[in-house]
């Protein structure tokens, strides 16, 4: 006998019964709810279920053996805890921070790279990977270029919406803070990388 289940809120009117298994902890993974559904193991409302994508709506009981979760509507807490919310902030800069040390590296190592990528192969395919280089050197910093110069534009186009519409302005201009500042940052840093080589 399975105790009195446990309510889950959904955002929705109705989920499926693999997305709501997942949700209220029952299953670890779909690929673990697949074999129970399939050996009749799922109950819903007191009857086996084996379909994995049947609509679930609110007061529906979901059981496993002698765990059980009520689809429950209502409202479903968003909100970050702190540990969570500053592992996030940290996980975003630390992103930033290797995106120029890599651009840093590139720029100052990757002469040192290409000869040692050169040397494992044979010497008949050194050439070729050395070219092959070149080209993708060439191309890459073509496109982060562009992109720099994509981004000033969209940050024109900010600063106009923010002028009109403070709110929506300001919230499009924090989103695309981050991407400004790493591609800015790998555009500024590869273009002086391909003028100091040339």
């Amino acid at each position: 006998m399975t105790g009195a289940p446990e309510d889950v809120p959904i955002r929705d009117e109705s989920i499926r019964l693999g997305q709501f298994l997942k949700l209220a902890n029952l299953v670890e993974s779909g690929s673990e709810a697949k074999p129970l559904l399939a050996a009749g193991m799922v109950r819903v409302n007191d009857e086996v279920e084996t379909r994995r994508g049947r609509q679930l709506q609110s007061g529906d009981v979901v059981s496993i053996a002698a765990q059980s979760a009520r689809v429950a509507t209502g409202e479903v807490k968003d909100d970050l805890p702190a540990a969570e919310l500053t592992r996030t902030v940290a996980e975003v800069f630390l992103g930033i921070f290797f995106v120029f040390a890599s651009a840093a590296y590139w720029i100052w190592e990757r002469d040192r790279a290409q000869r040692l990528l050169c040397s494992l192969l044979p010497r008949r395919h050194a050439q070729t990977a050395r070219d092959t280089w070149e080209l993708i050197d060439l191309k890459l910093g073509a496109y982060v270029r562009g992109q720099a110069l994509l981004i000033v534009l969209v940050g024109v186009v900010l600063v106009i919406v923010t002028v009109q519409n403070e709110t929506v302005g300001l919230a499009a201009a924090l989103l695309y803070a981050v991407a400004f500042t790493v591609e800015l940052g790998v555009g500024v840093a590869t273009y002086f990388g391909g003028e100091a080589k040339a």
